[in-house]
């Protein structure tokens, strides 16, 4: 830890990336990897992807990453870099369901050592400081497991091509999906980034296919 000018300790920077090199890599290459279970702060929602409650989640959750990480930082008890944010999927099949019918949770990965009552505290300090009264996100613990990741380059109405990539490539291990346990990262901005240039992790989870067998 460093000491600032005001004697208080500056903590250590904890970046996740780090831990996890594989699943924020930006590489081309098909990686097949396995990871351990990660803390998320999470508000989940149904309707269309960049619709008003999509975007209301969006906004709850930068409002609250930010200002949990400056607080526990100016208190000198946590500091750790920002990740991407992530979307984990519904079981549903996209090409039958009404997109205003999607159910997904977006979520922001955070260190483990953050806990329920700093976030809770974390929404009073919202209330006070912007007058947003903002339903704190949860405290998620996402489950590890064998991941088959690609970076998929372009906009988000063709994400469904990486997928089915991913899905021959699984299929051709002997692979199966495990239900509801397909995310994205967003690595650019759709804000700044041009929809063909936009850069998206996708991520499947797999395990061994089960053999039937006969009595």
């Amino acid at each position: 830890m460093n000491k600032e000018k005001n004697c208080i300790e500056t903590p250590a920077v904890i970046d996740l990336r780090k831990q996890t090199r594989e699943a924020y890599s930006g590489s081309k290459k098909l990686l097949d990897y396995e990871s351990g279970e990660i803390v998320c702060l999470s508000v989940s929602g149904i309707g269309k992807p960049g619709g008003e409650a999509y975007a209301d989640a969006i906004q709850t959750l930068y409002s609250f990453v930010y200002t949990l990480k400056f607080t526990l930082k100016g208190a000198g008890l946590l500091d750790f870099k920002i990740l991407p944010l992530e979307c984990k999927w519904g079981d549903f099949d996209p090409a039958t369901t009404s997109a205003e019918d999607w159910s997904w949770t977006l979520q922001i990965r955070v260190p483990p050592e953050v806990t329920e009552k700093q976030i809770d505290d974390t929404a009073r300090i919202i209330q006070e400081r912007k007058g947003l009264e903002l339903t704190p996100p949860e405290r998620v613990i996402e489950n590890g497991g064998r991941w088959l990741q690609l970076l998929h380059l372009g906009p988000y109405e063709k994400l469904g091509e990486t997928y089915s990539l991913l899905m021959k490539e699984a299929e051709q291990r002997n692979l199966q999906p495990v239900s509801g346990r397909h995310r994205e990262a967003y690595l650019s901005d759709p804000r700044r980034v041009a929809p063909e240039k936009q850069k998206t992790l996708v991520r499947l989870c797999v395990e061994e296919k089960r053999r039937d067998f006969e009595l």
